[in-house]
């Protein structure tokens, strides 16, 4: 009791300790530094869907003062992020490199870092460093136990390979998603990865597979009420409808995401809707229509400069006039989707050069990178100090268990011998009770045996010497030796349990079975039915076996004695311990309330199958035979 005690009060200890530093750690964060804190939960996990939202938040960051450095890195992942979905994705990669470079851990800001850079590699076409990053988060993951983040990483690594076209690997990385979500269907990256499955299986002509897969996605977006999620598959599902030449439907499955799109005023989003919707109405032939859904592309794209849109407008028109045959104009586009491409690669360029160089221009910055890695190295060596303090602690902890634990040992070997010499002293004490009970055996052989042998020869002799006799004392001579041969059965049968220790079923079987067979050569004119089923021959005690075999005798003994029955049938069943014993008769019954009053035997039936715990259900009455239903343990 006391060992545990001091276990207690030591783990209320250490808790307290951690509870009362994440208490003080949250209390030191500053205002500025809890907004960081909010805004990077909403960046990782994209609660803020729209970009000029997004933009009005990340607006005033510069302005917060930060000086905690797990916040001076979050800060960083939320600029990183702001660039990445913004299309600025050099600028992602130098904010996502030095957060990096700024933490050093196996946690879940390590991982956020690794896979926002891995994304970042895969949306600028740098496909190896791409892996590398998200295999890294992969196994960040994968430590942490945390489901979600692997299957995330998991799923843009699908994303990335299909983009490559390595298509098997995709399929691979997908199968392990699916595999780990078992089924849960309603989860991001459940959706995501199913999402990619359905283009794979589009690109590789596999048109039904992947509408299938659309329509489900659409099925699970209505029932968690996800448009986002609704749009991405909706719009794979009109492509594929478009690839069938199935106008009608693409042209519903576009319109509708136009309608969803609408209020989270995404100009990407809205342009390429509009791109869509003028590729299918350029197939179908309504060429005033395509064009009409161009220009508005063009309008929207014009004003927030979309190069992929832009691009993909310039193919759209090319193939427009080239349906319509005005081949010069088409040539005019194509020139200018040349042009464009060019020139976006100039620009990009240019532009990734100046970010670059404005982030790392100035003295201060390098400064101030300098001083966030000191408070790094700082908050290490508090946290160094901290772990062995719990270390010292925990050893106390160990000690403590340990001589708990030797004392409990210590205990148990005691009662464990106290229990071996207690069953020594039984065994001891059965082998004496044993001794004498063939003692015993053996002088009731000796004596009353060999008694009971000599007055059966003396009367067999009298039998045989006297030629005659009177017939009543014929009648008595006989009485006597029957009686007599019957104290010599009845005395090996008790000999035979008081010899053994214990005997098995299929003794007690062979005892029974040859009292049936000399009952059944007493009395011709009753037929005896025996069956006794062993399931499995166990050993059972000599006092329980003399018991049953009692208990057998007495009934069949009554039957023969008192019922005029023709017919005795003993069944009897083994049911692993316990043992369902079945005697009948066809013969004249009894009352069975008087005869428990006045009957001797009876009782003596009701007694022995008692001590076998057990019951008995007796039926009888006149002219309706008798039947002993017992049920005993062996």
């Amino acid at each position: 009791m006391f060992f545990k005690k001091v276990v207690f009060f030591l783990l209320i200890f250490i808790v307290s300790c951690k509870n009362s530093n994440d208490q003080q750690t949250i209390q030191q964060l500053t205002n500025d530094e809890k907004s960081i804190v909010q805004l990077f939960d909403a960046t990782v996990i994209q609660k803020v869907s729209r970009t000029d939202s997004l933009q009005k938040i990340i607006s005033g960051i510069d302005s917060l003062t930060i000086t905690t450095p797990s916040v001076i890195v979050m800060m960083e992942v939320v600029k990183a992020n702001f660039s990445r979905r913004s299309g600025h994705f050099t600028t992602a990669e130098v904010y996502f490199k030095r957060a990096k470079e700024l933490h050093n851990g196996r946690d879940s800001l390590s991982y956020y870092i690794y896979y926002g850079l891995g994304s970042t590699y895969k949306s600028i076409g740098n496909f190896p460093e791409g892996s590398r990053n998200l295999y890294q988060a992969v196994a960040i993951g994968e430590q942490l136990k945390d489901t979600l983040k692997i299957t995330q990483a998991y799923s843009n690594l699908s994303q990335l390979q299909a983009e490559k076209g390595d298509y098997d690997d995709a399929r691979k990385t997908l199968n392990k998603i699916f595999s780990i979500l078992r089924g849960n269907t309603y989860m991001p990256s459940y959706l995501n990865a199913m999402h990619t499955l359905a283009n794979i299986e589009g690109q590789t002509g596999n048109i039904k597979e992947a509408m299938k897969l659309d329509v489900r996605g659409i099925a699970i977006a209505d029932s968690l009420g996800d448009q986002i999620i609704k749009v991405m598959y909706q719009d794979n599902l009109a492509r594929c409808y478009l690839a069938q030449d199935s106008f009608e439907r693409a042209r519903y499955y576009f319109k509708n995401n136009q309608q969803i799109e609408k209020p989270f005023n995404n100009p990407g989003w809205n342009a390429d809707t509009e791109i869509n919707l003028a590729e299918v109405e350029t197939n179908d032939g309504n060429y005033a229509l395509a064009e009409a859904h161009l220009d508005n592309a063009v309008k929207i794209f014009s004003e927030n400069k979309q190069l992929i849109n832009t691009l993909k407008a310039y193919t759209v028109y090319e193939l427009l006039y080239q349906k319509q045959g005005k081949w010069q104009k088409a040539l005019e586009v194509n020139q200018k989707y040349q042009e464009v491409y060019a020139n976006s690669i100039n620009e990009k360029s240019e532009q990734s050069y100046a970010e670059f160089n404005t982030l790392f221009e100035t003295q201060q910055k390098e400064k101030k990178i300098s001083e966030m890695k000191l408070q790094v190295a700082q908050a290490d060596l508090r946290a160094k100090q901290k772990n062995v303090l719990l270390l010292i602690l925990l050893s106390v902890v160990a000690i403590v268990l340990m001589l708990f634990r030797n004392h409990r040992v210590k205990s148990k070997l005691e009662s464990q011998q106290l229990l071996l010499e207690n069953n020594l002293l039984q065994e001891k004490a059965l082998n004496v009770a044993q001794e004498q009970r063939l003692q015993i055996s053996r002088d009731l052989h000796d004596s009353l045996g060999a008694q009971l042998t000599f007055v059966n020869s003396v009367l067999d002799g009298i039998k045989k010497s006297t030629t005659s006799i009177d017939e009543s004392l014929k009648s008595k001579i006989e009485t006597v030796s029957e009686f007599s041969e019957n104290a010599v059965t009845e005395l090996k049968n008790t000999l035979w349990v008081m010899n053994l220790k214990s005997i098995n079923v299929s003794d007690l079987k062979f005892r029974i079975a040859n009292y049936i067979n000399s009952a059944a050569e007493a009395k011709e004119e009753i037929r005896f039915h025996f069956n006794f089923e062993i399931a499995d021959d166990i050993q059972i005690q000599t006092k329980s076996a003399m018991n049953i075999f009692r208990v057998i005798q007495e009934i069949v003994n009554n039957a023969i004695k008192y019922s005029h029955a023709s017919e005795v049938s003993i069944s009897i069943h083994q049911n692993k311990n316990e043992l369902l014993i079945d005697v009948r008769d066809n013969g004249v019954g009894f009352d069975v309330d008087e005869m428990r009053t006045k009957s001797f035997g009876l009782n003596n039936i009701y007694n022995r199958v008692s001590d076998l715990k057990g019951t008995v259900d007796l039926v009888s009455g006149e002219d309706l035979g008798t039947q002993y239903k017992i049920k005993c343990l062996l």
